[in-house]
């Protein structure tokens, strides 16, 4: 329960950070930074950091479902399994500022639905892979260990996978 905890700090600062920056007028935070936040030059990088994110996390997820406690140490399951919580949850964040107007668009402009069908996979299966984390096998029996830890994980792993397939 203590990874729990960790990780749904970090996705929340990452969450006020990010709407932070969205919803910024320019009185909360120097002009040139915005300015430079808003640029093409930093799009391009947090573009780039997005998906190399949203790789990393759905393989680091599948990775931890693959390599479960019958197979491997319990050690490395819960490293990949962790790593890829939290840059999931990290994801989500640079997502949200880069991408946070194609989703949560004005009133009279309507979203891309493939935007928002990849965001809310994004989202859900950060949010499970964090839950599998708190719910965490307590004995090395592997799926049937703990039910709910496997299905929470794998369940993640493969939302964040599924959510890849409507960028392609």
């Amino acid at each position: 329960m203590n990874r729990l905890r960790k990780v749904g700090v970090i996705m929340l600062l990452v969450v006020i950070v990010s709407t932070q920056l969205i919803a910024a007028d320019g009185d909360s935070l120097s002009p040139s930074f915005l300015e430079y936040m808003r640029g093409p030059e930093m799009y391009s990088v947090l573009q780039d950091t997005h998906k190399i994110l949203g790789y990393t996390s759905a393989a680091l997820g599948i990775a931890a479902c693959v390599f479960n406690p019958v197979l491997v140490d319990d050690d490395l399951h819960k490293m990949f399994g962790s790593a890829a919580a939290i840059s999931s949850a990290v994801n989500i964040g640079v997502g949200l500022v880069n991408y946070g107007d194609r989703v949560f668009s004005p009133e009279h402009e309507k979203a891309a639905t493939r935007d928002v069908l990849h965001a809310a996979l994004s989202v859900a299966g950060s949010i499970l892979m964090i839950a599998a984390t708190g719910v965490e096998a307590e004995d090395d029996e592997g799926f049937s260990g703990n039910f709910a830890h496997a299905a929470l994980g794998i369940a993640g792993a493969g939302l964040m996978a599924s959510s890849i397939v409507f960028e392609w």
